[in-house]
């Protein structure tokens, strides 16, 4: 008897399908078989390119005369610790009585690339049917259509497309141009296509808080009828701060000194709606979580996917729209009644009994490309169950969707003008009128101006305030406004851009303090100093990812584009020389040492492992290996990783830390996030 073999992106989904679609199912090693289907999964990536001294033994040593590394063919290789299951889903594409086989990776660009590497270096039998499903929640409804629904693999060609030219031309760029900086300056340097145009976004901004000079000057708040009302200038009531002191000192005295009236030159009274805020892609819920609850990207996202993955309580969270397709229509009531049984509220309350619609703005078709915005699902569960942050995003999800139900905000907006001695006063006030969707969860500040004031009635001044300020410059970049600015030049994908705050943080270009991004001196120095222009453009990058999506519309093809790139990369070494000035002072910078020495091996790719400033970090730019010297599972002991520790680390894969125990360090490769955990032996008691 025939059977279906479903592969999926990782274990969680693959045995979520088995318990969905399985009967008489049995747990075998690495897959789960039933009567009619078989139940397999990877862990993410399964396979990645290989490294330059893949290719060639020589490439070990980085050497200008061998750049550009650009292989004839590129090629992949299973990741460290992943062979077991490759080899599992490889012996079951090969079973003959394997009739189908389907793609049950995430829905987007990783997730074909993932599926497709597994499936062609399976080298599977030529005659075997192979589709794709496609979901956006982990629901059984949603996966049992998804699988009813799947369409040839053929159909999605051209986003594999996108997917592995991707991930070659980050490859060629990234391999070749941090070992071009690496090779040429004293210090090894991690440059990226994405990584690199977004820490210029970060360092353009540091250097202007360097640069910024404070001006002095004066701002004149006058008080009519003891309303507070401010001076504007050229008929422009942002235009109020006055840089010339000693006129600011005179204008002063003149307004002060005053007896005479004030006159309501226009009052002006107007009626205005605001519609609601559109539904959550995962930059603007990541933006709003961060502004509200001070989260990272990075702990958005994962938070996100938990409640996606585990609890199934949301959508596909790696989304970039902001709409629903017209198909979701009948989803809406369900979903509704699912927050309905978690937030019983006036709101819910106000819906339920009014009857009101869902608003139509939200659907678009046109707007969906891979996934749709991220919602609840009609799953009910207790948020008792959820972590307090879990609950947290949640809740942002969940009344971002109610507030589709609720009428525009409306209120009145009166602007008053006023003509004292020859200058402008301006004051504004609102009034809610209607809170519509603003009662779920947001908060307005009512302000008003006194009833009797009409245009053309006079005015009495009750006071006058000279204010002393200074210009500031541009704040920081925050975890909301970077992942604002990272969407608006299209650097990296809702997927990727959390990942790569956390990696400009990890290669120490960057540090966070409070909710605040500080670039660091290295970082500072790659960006102003070293790099090429078009290397951290956002204008480049920006064109680039527009091109990959380009493949995917099918207006651009594979191999132009990646033989484009590998042209560039070619163009940029060929200029590229060192600044003779720059290496010296770097030389002689004992940040910049190039006599440093290397601690160990690391002890998954075994290149070598230096000191940084807060960590012992792998040398190769491809390996996330680090042990860092406040680790939190050392300082729950009050200890740290010292260099000396380290060093033993490296070496023997465990140290004995004296009035504790033995620590072991244990490698995780199958986890991108956990790549190290520690087993603790205390007094021969494994903890």
């Amino acid at each position: 008897m025939s059977k279906i073999l479903l592969i999926a992106e990782k274990p969680d989904v693959g045995k979520e399908l088995a318990k969905y679609f399985g009967s008489e199912t049995k747990q075998k090693s690495g897959y789960i078989e039933g009567k009619n289907y078989i139940f397999t999964w990877g862990y993410g990536h399964i396979l990645e390119l290989l490294m330059p001294h893949e290719y060639n033994k020589k490439f070990k040593k980085w050497r200008r005369e061998d750049l550009p590394l650009i292989p004839p063919k590129y090629k992949h290789k299973v990741s460290n610790g992943k062979k077991e299951q490759f080899n599992n889903i490889k012996n079951l594409i090969h079973r003959k009585d394997i009739s189908e086989i389907v793609n049950a990776c995430d829905a987007d660009r990783e997730g074909e690339l993932i599926f497709r590497l597994i499936y062609y270096y399976s080298k599977p039998p030529q005659e075997l049917l192979v589709t794709r499903m496609w979901f956006d929640t982990k629901e059984k409804n949603e996966l049992l259509k998804a699988f009813k629904d799947r369409k040839p693999m053929a159909d999605y060609n051209n986003l594999y497309n996108e997917a592995v030219t991707r991930s070659i031309i980050d490859w060629s760029m990234g391999i070749n141009f941090s070992r071009l900086y690496s090779i040429l300056y004293p210090d090894t340097y991690s440059v990226g296509r994405v990584q690199t145009p977004t820490l210029k976004i970060i360092v353009d901004r540091e250097l202007e808080i360097k640069d910024f000079k404070p001006e002095d000057y004066y701002e004149i708040d006058g008080y009519f009828d003891e309303q507070k009302t401010k001076l504007y200038f050229d008929q422009k009531v942002s235009n109020n701060s006055i840089y010339d002191l000693e006129k600011g000192k005179s204008i002063f005295k003149t307004l002060s000194e005053s007896t005479n009236k004030g006159i309501i030159d226009k009052l002006d009274k107007k009626r205005k709606r605001k519609s609601s805020p559109r539904l959550y892609d995962l930059s603007t819920l990541q933006q709003d979580a961060n502004k509200r609850y001070g989260y990272s990207p990075k702990e958005t996202l994962n938070l996100a996917q938990s409640l996606y993955e585990r609890h199934k309580l949301l959508s596909y969270p790696r989304s970039d729209s902001r709409y629903l397709k017209k198909a979701m229509m009948a989803e809406i009531p369900s979903i509704f009644n699912s927050i309905a049984s978690v937030i019983n509220n006036d709101i819910t309350k106000e819906i339920e009994e009014n009857k009101l619609s869902f608003h139509q703005k939200n659907f678009n078709d046109a707007k969906v490309d891979a996934h749709r915005a991220i919602t609840p699902t009609a799953t009910k569960k207790s948020l008792n169950k959820l972590s307090y942050k879990e609950k947290n995003i949640y809740l942002l999800v969940a009344n971002r969707f109610l507030e589709q139900y609720l009428g525009d905000y409306i209120y009145n907006l009166t602007k008053v003008y006023i003509k004292f001695e020859g200058y402008d006063f301006y004051t504004k006030a609102s009034q809610d009128v209607d809170l519509g969707w603003k009662k779920v969860d947001s908060k307005t500040q009512e302000s008003s101006v006194p009833t009797e004031w009409v245009q053309g009635l006079e005015v009495t001044k009750t006071n006058m305030e000279l204010l002393e300020k200074q210009t500031t410059p541009e704040p920081r970049y925050t975890g909301q406004t970077i992942i604002k600015a990272m969407k608006k030049y299209n650097l990296g994908t809702p997927a990727t851009q959390a990942d790569i705050i956390e990696k400009l943080k990890q290669k120490q270009y960057i540090t966070k303090k409070d909710k605040s991004f500080i670039a660091l001196e290295k970082g500072i120095i790659l960006i102003k100093e070293i790099v090429d222009d078009k290397i951290k453009s956002v204008e480049l990058t920006k064109t680039m990812e527009n091109q990959l999506k380009g493949i995917r519309k099918g207006t651009f093809t594979r191999d132009e584009y990646i033989e484009q790139v590998h042209e560039y990369v070619r163009n940029v070494i060929e200029e590229t020389s060192v600044k003779e000035n720059l290496f010296s002072t770097l030389q002689k910078n004992s940040n910049f040492s190039s006599n440093r020495s290397s601690i160990g091996a690391c002890p998954i790719c075994d290149a070598k492992v230096y000191e940084g400033k807060v960590n012992f970090y792998c040398s190769n730019q491809s390996c996330k290996f680090a042990l860092w010297k406040q680790d939190n599972i050392w300082k729950k002991f009050k200890k740290s990783i010292t260099k000396n520790r380290a060093i033993t680390i490296l070496k023997d894969q465990k140290i004995n830390v004296k009035g504790i125990g033995t620590f072991k360090l244990v490698i995780n490769p199958k986890d991108s996030q956990y790549l190290t955990r520690w087993d603790i032996d205390f007094n021969n008691k494994k903890a």
